[in-house]
């Protein structure tokens, strides 16, 4: 409730002024409006399929949100008692979105989503944990249920699609050979996404000022920041925001298409651990070994593909070695199996086979 918009929070992921300006103004936004507005009342799975999600099982605690054959997201449904950000004991005592993230690295996708009850955080799995955009839709006012659709749907996750148009504009540059202009007297040597960057005098201890944050720089660290304002000032950029102009078919025309597309479809299972077991790469009843301090803990490899650790069973190696670990942990690469590899190892090869048909 403290926030600019009730309901809509963010960390790191966003710019407030983009957030609270830009995103209203895109020609999008009124349809974006009419289509959620009948959402702010439901919960759950459905809310996630009425927002253009298939859902598809990907272990006990987490699915993989596709559309048309594209893996999105990776979802989990917290309990009503299970904040994001605090341990679970479900999940190894690893809170839910660290626990989200992991997985969501595992199947390299780029966003994780989690869902309890009214609340719905989008995490970037290439930002890492601290960067994310919330939405709680019982304080949200229908007037504002447009970013519901810009940013949470499965359109706007989409290559290409609204929240990439809206990130984009978060790092866009002035006009090449744009003068500086003058505040007070203090000569503004850059704007990113609508903040304003303001030198003050030159002495032993330079103020910089971000909108309403300053903070006092030395002269050396100063004259770097100055280096890399003008090497990114001076970079040919165009002068038109990407949310200046509805989307038609394919990339806009003030963006280059990636040189390598990415694939449209990817193996659901290359990526867990019942994947190597279906190829032959790891039987069930494999002990695992995780080193932690000095200290060996074992893991069983089911029939299923999970990890039984002191009588708990796990979705993924990363839960399984946070809970023996009591911290974050990529299982994958810490979980070795009798010949000494990492468990990573036999995945990779996975993938190779994979890749060579």
């Amino acid at each position: 409730l403290g926030t600019s918009i009730a309901g809509l929070r963010h960390v790191g992921l966003l710019n407030s002024k983009i957030l609270t300006d830009e995103i209203p103004r895109m020609t999008e936004w009124e349809a974006a409006v009419e289509r959620a507005v009948p959402l702010l009342i439901s919960r759950g799975s459905q809310l996630v399929e009425q927002l253009g999600y298939k859902v598809e099982w990907l272990g006990a605690n987490t699915r993989m949100l596709t559309a048309e054959d594209r893996n999105l997201a990776v979802g989990l449904f917290s309990n009503d008692n299970e904040p994001f950000d605090e341990p679970a004991v479900r999940l190894g005592g690893v809170s839910p979105a660290s626990f989200a993230l992991l997985v969501a690295k595992e199947q390299e996708v780029d966003w994780a989503l989690l869902i309890r009850t009214s609340e719905l955080r989008l995490c970037s799995a290439k930002e890492g944990s601290n960067k994310f955009v919330e939405i709680n839709l019982g304080l949200l006012p229908k007037d504002q249920a447009g970013y519901l659709d810009l940013m949470f749907s499965a359109d706007a996750l989409k290559e290409n699609g609204t929240l990439s148009q809206i990130l984009d504009t978060k790092t866009q540059r002035p006009e090449q050979n744009r003068e500086a202009p003058l505040i007070n007297g203090k000569t503004i040597i850059g704007c990113v996404g609508g903040e304003t960057i303001e030198l003050g005098e030159h002495s032993e201890a330079i103020t910089l000022t971000i909108d309403d944050k300053t903070v006092r720089l030395s002269k050396e660290a100063t004259s770097l920041l100055v280096e890399w304002l003008a090497s990114q000032i001076s970079r040919p950029d165009s002068s038109r925001s990407p949310l200046s102009k509805p989307r038609k078919n394919g990339p806009p025309r003030d963006r280059q298409p990636a040189t390598t597309p990415r694939p449209r479809h990817r193996r659901k299972i290359e990526g867990t651990v019942y994947g190597l077991i279906r190829a032959g790469l790891l039987e069930p009843e494999t002990v695992l070994t995780l080193t932690n301090r000095g200290q060996d803990y074992k893991a069983k490899v089911l029939a299923d593909g999970k990890l039984e650790v002191a009588g708990k069973k796990f979705d993924a190696p990363s839960g399984a070695g946070g809970f023996v670990a009591k911290r974050e942990c990529n299982g994958w690469k810490e979980w070795r199996v009798p010949d000494g590899r990492p468990l990573d190892a036999l995945r990779q090869e996975l993938r190779r086979r994979s890749k060579d048909g």
